[in-house]
């Protein structure tokens, strides 16, 4: 059973100062504030550097004005954001030893791992979990002066690892606000399409897929199954997926979205700077870019799939 709580409510400071294990993973639902907590309670203790899995949530923060993100930082700001990519950069352009390493050494108080279960879950399509990893038990070892603070709503993929590994756990989901479903359902993806066809006029919806080139490409691309259904217009059926993918299939002769890395840098950036969709936007289609971490706020998303 979860509570009503936000984390900043129930975790204190002294509870993460106190202990002398200088890794911890503070386990709190969807919703909770793990964010807010970092960015407005632990940063009054110390230099934070906090690394997420998801470029939208790196981007988000900054739109938000509430860090910076850099590599050779200065030090007018008290949170410092990154991708796992960009500690994989950090790892394997030799800087591991020198500047970048000893700067962090030297400056920072905290180090947070953002949704640190994508050390698991990411490891089977993207080497910036092992580089991160990597990070992780260097700084631990070399420096025991920094708290090392992986953040997580779902610690079970990691549950061996923060056993094996000598994490303090500090499990906060008995006391903290967890956003749920509602409903959860197991369905084939023409009955999901059959349901989205019939959606209300004034309801929007998210699909979720793992394939960007699954959205796209041929008569069985999601996006063109949704057209043949006649109910949205192409400007009504958004596109979301990592700018790097945007970029790679862009000019690949059956894509069937000019710009395509403009567009969709245009839907991310709205979701970022008004939490919703935009306007015209009826059906998301996304990747894991906006998987996690992101607040869409929309009230008139009742369904996602």
């Amino acid at each position: 059973k979860y509570g009503t709580n936000y984390l900043s409510e129930v975790l204190s400071i002294e509870e993460i100062l106190s202990t002398e294990n200088n890794k911890i993973c503070i386990i709190s639902g969807v919703g909770s504030g793990k964010n807010y907590f970092v960015t407005n309670i632990l940063s009054k203790y110390g230099t934070v550097m906090c690394v997420s899995s998801r470029r939208a949530k790196v981007d988000e923060m900054l739109h938000e004005k509430i860090c910076e993100e850099k590599i050779d930082w200065d030090y007018g700001e008290k949170v410092f954001t990154t991708t796992n990519y960009g500690v994989e950069l950090l790892v394997k352009n030799e800087r591991f030893s020198t500047s970048g390493i000893d700067t962090i050494k030297e400056h920072f108080k905290f180090l947070v791992i953002d949704e640190i279960h994508s050390l698991a879950t990411d490891s089977t399509y993207a080497n910036s979990s092992f580089h991160i990893h990597t990070f992780i038990e260097h700084i631990a070892t070399t420096c025991p002066h920094i708290k090392i603070i992986g953040m997580t709503g779902t610690p079970e993929p990691i549950e061996g690892m923060l056993r094996k590994e000598n994490y303090q756990r500090i499990d906060k989901r008995s006391d903290c606000i967890n956003v749920l479903p509602a409903k959860i359902a197991v369905i084939d993806k023409e009955k999901a399409i059959g349901i989205m066809s019939s959606l209300p006029e004034n309801q929007k919806t998210i699909y979720y897929t793992h394939s960007a080139r699954g959205m796209l490409f041929g008569k069985k691309a999601l996006r063109s199954i949704l057209l043949d259904t006649g109910v949205w217009a192409p400007n009504e059926i958004g596109i979301s997926m990592a700018d790097t993918k945007a970029k790679e299939i862009m000019n690949e002769a059956d894509n069937p979205i000019a710009k395509l890395d403009e567009y969709v840098k245009i839907i991310k950036n709205h979701i970022i700077e008004n939490h919703d969709l935009p306007s015209d936007v009826k059906v998301l289609l996304t990747t894991s870019t906006l998987k996690e971490g992101i607040n869409i706020e929309s009230k008139d998303i009742r369904i996602a799939f």
